[in-house]
């Protein structure tokens, strides 16, 4: 808004620059001076104004204090990111544990069912049967 005010003020004395150089091709009409020098104390009167504006010395606070919010947030965003990652790699591993719990449980199905098969046949020629505690174990 300074800025504005600023940059209407120089127009309005550029103008009144160029209105005095031209004195020769036509006449300055008093209106128009008297037009220039309201515009001028209009827009002195709004510089002062936003010169002294008690939010001038507020807005630089606030900046910080949301500065300060928006790193304490990217810190957090950081964190969570890491912590999902994480997150992502113990899922992967338990799902890895999980398919291997699932072929030891079929390796052991099966070898239960060669220790059944060879029970049958050691007893059929009467041979000491094997223990089947190993794979009890596991069921």
């Amino acid at each position: 808004e300074k800025t504005k005010i600023n940059t209407e003020m120089q127009n309005a004395q550029k103008e009144l620059s160029n209105l005095k150089s031209q004195g020769g091709m036509g006449r300055v009409r008093e209106t128009d001076i008297d037009e220039a020098k309201r515009q001028a104390a209009h827009f002195s009167k709004e510089l002062d104004k936003a010169n002294n504006d008690p939010r001038k010395s507020e807005i630089p606070i606030e900046m910080r204090s949301f500065e300060d919010k928006i790193d304490k947030l990217s810190r957090e965003i950081d964190e969570d990111q890491r912590l999902l990652g994480d997150l992502r790699m113990n899922t992967e591993s338990e799902n890895e544990i999980a398919v291997l719990k699932e072929q030891v449980s079929k390796e052991v199905e099966s070898l239960q069912e060669s220790v059944q098969d060879s029970n049958y046949e050691m007893e059929r020629h009467q041979l000491i049967s094997p223990s089947n505690d190993l794979f009890q174990k596991h069921n």
